[in-house]
């Protein structure tokens, strides 16, 4: 049968990767006690494998996560875990992302990964796959399928630590079933030596985090460290009934360390443009841009029934000042800053840099005069306007309709009167 993983990343590459991470581990796994003991944890990545770079400022992405975990190895070893969450849809290039994350991840030398909705959503089977490629385990205490549960209950770390995962009861997924993370939760810590401490990878909400805490007996909440995955876009501590608590923040843009015994025992890490790329993670960036391209993910991009586009050159006969205005700005140049850093053939980055990529009229590679984010971009399709002097679709677009691509996650600066300045025509 075909496997469901990537056929382009070969298992040569793969291969090489996985011994990269042998040796991350090597230098991790070394004889320290808890107290020393620097977790650092991410997830809640929600698909953002690298930054937009359209708009400063420019933060996450995974070279850049693993140029700063370079860093702090510097000052002594690390235990890198994950959250989960990934992604958050499925889909072809979600699987392509959520593969090449993984085999960062491992170059990075993580220990572990909790599945969260976004990885069930891919489904069992492949995630049982991505397993063997990622190299490092995933850890799932509550979610079971022909009655044994579908991941390691756990994975012990050479330092009396032992890490689990949790999913909330309402995570849904064909043939799986999810147990009560409560019951799971103190079943299993029943079964805990006194010796071994525990941190909890949780990928529900804060207010059932405080259930979750007081569920362990009180003289183990001080031992006992909960990462939690779906808690906004903040890193920041959580209450959690004596226990040591962190929300990992989201879409890449931090990481959380957190150190049992110091004071204070957490600090959130933001990755900056300033930090520098790790050369493997790079590499496994580019390769997951060779993937899109091979895979022309762009030609399988769905499209709905549009009218006809006429593209911008024909609304200069008309309107030659309002097309002057345009022509020096940013939006005219669009594709092209695209093309720099090779995600032109990407459809999640291309779909703000053409005209109806989401069209059936709109944009192709075989329509260049329907590039960049000319006329038709704001004021819709207008071939029927060129030819008849109809009202073009929309004849003053309203500011929030730049929303669509000047988001918080891609252009986090934006304001809508500054922006126009730069932009401005029509006389007003």
């Amino acid at each position: 049968m075909r496997s469901h993983m990537s056929m382009w990343w070969s298992r040569r590459f793969a291969l090489t990767l996985l011994m990269l991470a042998t040796a991350a581990l090597l230098t991790v796994c070394v004889s320290h006690s808890a107290r020393t003991t620097r977790f650092v944890f991410s997830g809640n990545d929600l698909g953002f494998i690298r930054p937009c770079g359209c708009s400063k400022p420019v933060l996450g992405g995974i070279a850049r996560r693993g140029g700063m975990l370079a860093l702090l190895r510097q000052d002594g070893p690390l235990v890198p875990l994950s959250t989960g969450n990934l992604v958050a849809e499925s889909g072809r290039q979600q699987r392509l992302k959520f593969e090449s994350m993984l085999l960062a991840m491992s170059s990075m030398g993580y220990r572990a990964l909790a599945p969260g909705a976004g990885e069930f959503g891919l489904g069992l089977s492949y995630l049982r796959e991505a397993e063997a490629l990622a190299g490092f385990p995933f850890v799932c205490l509550n979610v079971v399928c022909d009655g044994a549960t579908v991941f390691a209950r756990s994975v012990s770390l050479e330092d009396s630590w032992v890490v689990t995962g949790l999913v909330p009861q309402d995570l849904t997924g064909g043939e799986i079933t999810v147990q009560d993370p409560v019951i799971a939760l103190r079943e299993f810590v029943a079964t805990l030596s006194e010796q071994q401490d525990l941190v909890v990878l949780w990928n529900g909400s804060e207010a059932a985090l405080a259930a979750l805490a007081q569920a362990l007996p009180e003289e183990r909440r001080a031992r006992t460290v909960f990462a939690v995955s779906c808690v906004g876009d903040a890193p920041r501590p959580l209450d959690a009934a004596g226990s040591m608590a962190v929300a990992v923040g989201s879409k890449g843009r931090d990481l959380m360390l957190l150190q049992p015994g110091a004071t204070p025992f957490w600090r959130s890490i933001r990755l900056e443009e300033s930090v520098p790329l790790d050369p493997e993670c790079a590499a496994i960036l580019e390769g997951y841009r060779d993937g899109v391209r091979a895979e022309d993910l762009l030609a399988a991009q769905p499209r709905t029934n549009s009218a006809a586009y006429s593209g911008g050159a024909s609304c200069r006969e008309c309107h030659e000042e309002c097309h002057k205005a345009l022509e020096s700005s940013a939006h005219m140049h669009a594709l092209a800053t695209l093309e720099r850093t090779r995600d032109e053939r990407d459809p999640e980055c291309v779909r703000c840099h053409v005209v109806g990529l989401e069209d059936t009229a709109g944009w192709t590679p075989q329509r260049p005069e329907l590039a960049n984010v000319d006329c038709e971009a704001c004021h819709g399709p207008s071939e029927l306007h060129a030819q008849t002097q109809a009202l073009t679709p929309v004849s003053k677009p309203a500011p929030q309709s730049c929303l669509r691509c000047h988001d918080m996650d891609n252009s986090p600066t934006f304001e809508f009167q500054s922006y126009w300045l730069k932009i401005r025509h029509g006389g007003k």
